[in-house]
């Protein structure tokens, strides 16, 4: 959406995730954008989001070191005066580098606060002997002539990593790190997560290297229009948390919630030994042509999305190893929900994400194995049923006091997953060290994936106090087995199938839509009639031979007339108009529905009456008009 909108191009995350094609979302694309966000500098107090009550009501200690941070491969010489100029323009665009966050006797507040107006550069002969100050934005360490460079890169990880401030500052730094001739240089950029999460990555790389470009030509640094401040967000969801709509999901978080069991562990105490310090990874991955696959052909089998077929095959790996068929866990969203045409948040940075919990529970069948493309049906319908994409969970349990009461006493989930998307090589690279090793994990097992270089990689942390690691490294690879085993079934020529979230205006059952539709590799659509189709069905149905709504027209061709072409002109308008391409169901069903079909041929009955006279072709007519109308039409068959 950023991309586009740089372009000049506006569509809303919404309209691009409902509108599947170019063409489609042509016709929904503006030249201008609908919200009219705050283009000057934003500064001032604002309301905590849930994402950063669940950080506070989490961590009492060393809440300074929680941090995001990548490593940069840097391909050419970077001039460091004119990096530190860049990174001070990006800190006064984005507000949300700038934020403070202070103690109150309730909680937490925080601010934006102005520009700092002095970024200071530092340099480091040896690492050593850096001290960083407040200011100190950006350092330049050498290390052309270190005997052994990782370790030095190691250490200033760890200083930069625990240098940042949530209250007096700072909340970011950068390290340029010149490595010699015969080495790309690095750059290390570290930011609180307060400040940041996945998507805001995607947004401050691109624009760091658009400005630094542009001061090197000698040009005035200009970025793309700002989008909605997290001020302006902050201050829709306190509002939003309190609409009467938003109590309507309670029971379903209550009763989710309410499902959660622990986890068996190997050994140690889940609530004091679950450290960082004692945290350890399993990474299990595809092959390309593996990752190719559930991200270009499988969507469309089931008619799903990644998530739908990664959560069913980590519900197959939990149920092996627990024996229990329900898994209750903690899913991670991006957060940025398109719940009001008022705000947009595509170039944003904050942190948004939204965690929330989910129950996926798999038939006796699909545990063992047995129907796997009924499990896939069955957790993508349990996902779908989760409402707004989560962001609600947050808003109950941190923004809304009665809500908060009633959430905060129930189970938790003791699982987290979060898929963070696609990413190029060395985009996400980092040298680790990002949390403080005394802090408590949040979870016994986070699973965080992504696809890098087009390979999808799984990363499985937990607690060597709690767990042995060939516990974790079996269930990591049991997942991966679970998850080739669902691609190579979507690969099958018998799989496929729609559920009923994918016809949300039709109130069906899955038993009821397989028996209808079977694969339904042909159906586009399904929707109820309208009031005057029911009437018309209905009329139709019952007297059949009426002929009240069959309409009958017959022209006269003057000149040649090109068979082909006409029949390529009919076959385009068959194709242009989905209502010629509807049949109608009634038997068998609730009530009567119409059944869109993605591509249907034209029929023709093409007759020769060159042989007969005028009278005869007369007569040839009327016998055929009169031949069509006792015919009527197959209602359930379309064309």
């Amino acid at each position: 959406v950023s991309r586009a909108q740089a372009k000049g191009i506006y569509l809303t995350p919404r309209q691009l995730f409902q509108e599947q094609t170019i063409a489609a979302l042509a016709q929904v694309a503006q030249q201008e954008s609908l919200v009219q966000a705050e283009q000057g500098l934003v500064t001032g107090a604002l309301s905590l989001t849930p994402i950063q009550h669940w950080f506070f009501e989490r961590y009492q200690q060393n809440l300074h070191h929680f941090n995001q941070s990548v490593l940069l491969p840097l391909e050419r010489e970077i001039e460091p005066e004119l990096l530190l100029e860049a990174i001070g323009f990006l800190m006064t665009h984005h507000d949300g580098l700038r934020l403070r966050f202070t103690p109150s006797e309730a909680s937490w507040q925080q601010q934006i606060s102005d520009p700092l107006p002095d970024l200071t550069l530092s340099y480091f002969t040896d690492h050593r002997q850096a001290t960083l100050r407040p200011a100190d934005m950006l350092s330049v360490f050498n290390l052309a002539m270190v005997a052994e460079p990782q370790r030095a890169l190691d250490a200033i990880n760890q200083q930069l990593q625990s240098s940042l401030h949530i209250s007096h500052g700072p909340l970011m730094r950068l390290a340029l790190i010149q490595m010699g001739p015969e080495q790309d240089d690095l750059l290390l950029w570290v930011i609180h997560h307060l400040a940041v999460d996945l998507v805001s990555w995607r947004l401050l790389i691109p624009d760091l290297w658009t400005v630094y470009e542009q001061l090197e030509q000698g040009q005035t640094a200009q970025l793309a229009a700002k989008s909605s401040s997290m001020k302006a967000w902050a201050s829709w969801l306190n509002d939003y948390a309190h609409q009467e709509t938003l109590q309507s999901e309670l029971a379903h978080w209550q009763q989710v919630s309410e499902r959660a069991k622990p986890l068996p562990i190997d050994k140690g105490d889940r609530q004091a030994q679950n450290t960082v310090a004692s945290a350890a990874t399993v990474e299990v991955s595809l092959t390309e042509a593996e990752t190719r696959a559930l991200l270009q052909d499988l969507p469309a089998v089931y008619h799903t999305q990644i998530n739908d077929i990664l959560l069913t095959a980590l519900a197959l790996a939990f149920a092996k190893w627990t024996g229990d068929q329900r898994l209750v866990l903690d899913l991670e969203g991006h957060g940025r929900e398109s719940l009001t045409d008022t705000l947009d948040l595509s170039r944003t940075v904050g942190w948004f994400t939204a965690i929330y919990p989910v129950c996926l529970e798999l038939s006796d069948a699909a545990r063992r194995g047995q129907d796997l493309g009924e499990a896939i049906k069955a957790i993508k319908e349990q996902l779908r049923q989760t409402p707004n994409k989560g962001i609600g969970y947050g808003l109950l349990r941190y923004l809304h006091e009665r809500s908060a009461a009633q959430l905060s006493h129930l189970p938790q989930a003791e699982v987290s997953f979060n898929y963070g998307g696609q990413f190029k090589a060395g985009q996400m690279q980092s040298l680790g060290g990002q949390l403080g090793e005394e802090l408590l994990l949040d979870h016994l097992i986070a699973i965080n994936g992504m696809v890098v270089e087009q390979q999808l990689s799984l990363h499985w942390s937990y607690s060597q106090n709690l767990y042995h690691p060939e516990t974790i490294e079996e269930l990591a690879n049991g997942f991966i087995a679970a998850l080739r085993a669902l691609i190579h079934n979507c690969l099958s020529p018998e799989a496929g199938g729609y559920t009923p979230s994918d016809f949300p205006l039709l109130a069906i059952e899955q038993v009821q839509l397989d028996t209808l539709l079977g694969r339904g590799a042909n159906v586009a659509q399904m929707y109820p009639l309208s009031p005057m189709q029911g009437g018309m069905l209905f009329h139709t149905v019952y007297t059949p031979n009426d002929g009240t709504y069959f309409e009958q027209i017959s022209f006269q061709m003057v000149g040649a007339l090109d068979v082909a072409r006409f029949q390529q002109a009919w076959q385009g308008v068959l194709n242009r108009h989905s209502i010629l391409r509807t049949g109608f169901v009634w038997q068998e069903v609730d009530a009567p529905l119409q059944i869109v079909y993605r591509h249907l041929t034209f029929p023709w009955d093409i007759q020769d009456w060159r042989g007969l006279s005028s009278a005869e072709q007369e007569s040839a007519l009327r016998h055929l008009l009169d031949q069509e109308r006792a015919k009527g039409f197959d209602l359930d068959a379309p064309p």
